[in-house]
């Protein structure tokens, strides 16, 4: 508690952030070595079907279809993910407490927080 207490009120702003983000992280971590990726879902099952007339139609021209492509847009979307947020909030929270006990002036503070946040955030989607 003397650690919190010594904090300014800027670096309890931003200790705020990171530490719960941190542990979030690092449970993630933790269940990436365990095993526990996103893509690892499989699920197995046994039975019987019988498909024969299910899927019955006529197949002349194909080349109305889609090529079945990830669209470019889809890129941006990964620097929004869970782990990429919990990454940003991490690095960017630990780098304003640092910041703001180097004495530095509150924009600054904040500019380097968001950019270590931001790349951060960048490296990891």
């Amino acid at each position: 508690m003397d650690w919190w207490n010594e904090l300014t009120q800027l670096q309890r702003f931003f200790a705020m952030a990171a530490i719960p983000a941190t542990a979030i992280m690092l449970i993630q971590f933790l269940l990436l070595i365990l095993g526990f990726s996103h893509d690892d879902g499989d699920l197995d099952f046994d039975g019987d079907t019988e498909l024969q007339d299910a899927f019955d139609s006529d197949l002349d021209d194909l080349s109305d279809g889609s090529d079945g492509g990830l669209h470019e847009s889809a890129d941006a979307l990964r620097l929004f993910s869970l782990r990429s947020i919990i990454a940003f909030l991490s690095v960017g929270g630990w780098m304003g407490v640092a910041a703001a006990g180097w004495n530095l002036s509150m924009p600054i503070v904040f500019l380097l927080a968001i950019t270590a946040g931001w790349l951060a955030l960048y490296f990891v989607a």
